[in-house]
């Protein structure tokens, strides 16, 4: 029983890289407790374990999973704590929309670079085309508080 490539987990990453390989027509053995992984619901618990949205470029991922419902981002509401809230739609977020626009552009291009990232990574290693995109690489390997610091999101991701 050997194959070519084993795959650990069946979550949405190794279930899409399963479909991937079996479009591929290559061997793998899928190795999982749990086909899904924490895209499960517990009846017993009434909690969803993970996975809640699959977004627009998860390509592999699309084909395993079905759309339920959209989540309307109007409906949000953000705790600061157990007293206070606000809505997406309020003048807390309104005085933070400079940061919000930086953050959104950021996204773009973090979603050219990620683009082209799993593309590679069909082909070559993850290390090996994360060492290919420097973009990527130097975001890898910077911290999340210097990341906020240097793109000025502190209220953002305080939020």
């Amino acid at each position: 029983m050997k194959s070519e490539t084993i795959i650990v987990g069946g979550g949405m990453a190794g279930m899409s890289c399963a479909l991937h390989l079996q479009e591929q027509g290559k061997d793998f053995k899928l190795i999982t407790d749990a086909l899904g992984g924490r895209v499960m619901y517990s009846a017993k618990e009434d909690v969803n374990y993970g996975a809640y949205y699959v977004m627009a470029n998860y390509h592999n991922a699309k084909k395993v999973v079905e759309r339920d419902k959209w989540i309307n981002p109007l409906d949000a509401c953000f705790h600061n704590d157990e007293h206070s809230c606000f809505s997406t739609l309020s003048w807390h977020t309104l005085i933070c929309l400079p940061q919000f626009i930086r953050f959104l552009l950021a996204m773009r291009e973090f979603k050219k670079h990620y683009e082209l990232y799993k593309k590679r990574c069909l082909v070559i290693s993850q290390k090996e085309a994360l060492a290919e995109d420097h973009y990527l690489d130097r975001l890898f390997r910077l911290p999340a508080a210097e990341f906020i610091k240097e793109k000025k999101y502190e209220q953002v991701a305080s939020d």
